[in-house]
C-alpha cells in the first residue's frame, strides 16, 4: 500500500536539500542541495525538474541519493529481515552483515495519496517514525490490528474505519491519539504488487507495478523493475 509510507528521517541532510530545489519552481540552491547548475556539470548532465515528483525513481537523479540508498537492503519488500538481506555480497542484495535491515527511500516515500499514512496497513518502522510518536505507539497500534489471536494475517484481525476508534487502543496517551488522528487515514486506493523470477533458487528479477484501484476500474500508474 504505497499511502501507508511516508519521510521517516533516514535522508541526509544534503538528500533533503536536493528533493526540496528538485520541486521547487526556481533555480535557487538551498545550501546542500542542487538545482539546474549542479546538474549541468554531471557527465551525464540534466537540468532540476522544478516541478512535483511523477514517479518515486526520480530520487536517483539527485544529488546524494545513490542506488544503495533508494532501494535499501529490503530486497521483497516484506519490511522483514531475510537470510539473503544480513549474509554481505553472497546473495543479493549485497548488504553490510550487521544484522539490520536498513530501508530505501523506495520503502519510505511516496508520490501517492493525500499526505497521510494508512493506519490499517502501514509497517511499524513508519508508524514509530511519524512526529511524536515512536516504537512503542507503533507495537500498540500492531497488537490492536492483530486481534484477539495476537497474530497478523489471520481471520480476527482488527481494522481501523474511523479516527475515533484510535481512542479504542489501549495504552496511548490523548497527545498520541491526537497525532495519530492527524497523521492517519484508514483506506487506500493505491497499491503495490511485486513480481519476482528466478532461476535454480537465485534471484534473477523484480517487478514492481503501482495501481489505482476504484470500484470502477484498475489503472496501472506505475511500472518498476527494481532489479
Amino acid at each position: 500500500d504505497p499511502a501507508s509510507w511516508i519521510n521517516i528521517d533516514c535522508v541526509s541532510e544534503e538528500c533533503r536539500a536536493s528533493i526540496l530545489d528538485w520541486i521547487d519552481e526556481d533555480n535557487d540552491t538551498n545550501p546542500d542541495g542542487a538545482e539546474t547548475d549542479f546538474y549541468e556539470r554531471l557527465e551525464l548532465p540534466y537540468i532540476s525538474k522544478n516541478s512535483p515528483f511523477v514517479a518515486l525513481k526520480e530520487l536517483l537523479f539527485l544529488k546524494g541519493a545513490t542506488r544503495d540508498i533508494y532501494l535499501g537492503e529490503d530486497l521483497n519488500r516484506n519490511f522483514s529481515l531475510d537470510e539473503n538481506e544480513r549474509d554481505g555480497w553472497f546473495q543479493l542484495p549485497f548488504d553490510n552483515e550487521d544484522n539490520r535491515l536498513d530501508f530505501g527511500l523506495v520503502d519510505t516515500f511516496t508520490v501517492y495519496g493525500e499526505g497521510k499514512v494508512n493506519i490499517n496497513t502501514t509497517p511499524k518502522a513508519i508508524l514509530g517514525a511519524l512526529p511524536g510518536l515512536d516504537d512503542e505507539v507503533a507495537e500498540l497500534i500492531l497488537t490492536y490490528r492483530a486481534g484477539p489471536d495476537g497474530q497478523l494475517g489471520t481471520d480476527d484481525d482488527m481494522c481501523f474505519t474511523s479516527s475515533e476508534e484510535i481512542a479504542n487502543i489501549e495504552g496511548l496517551t490523548e497527545l498520541q491519539i491526537e497525532l495519530l488522528q492527524q497523521y492517519c487515514y484508514f483506506n487506500s486506493e493505491y497499491f503495490r504488487i511485486f513480481s519476482s523470477a528466478g532461476l535454480d533458487n537465485t534471484f534473477k528479477c523484480c517487478l514492481m507495478a503501482t495501481v489505482k484501484c476504484t470500484e470502477s476500474q484498475l489503472q496501472i500508474l506505475y511500472l518498476e523493475r527494481l532489479l
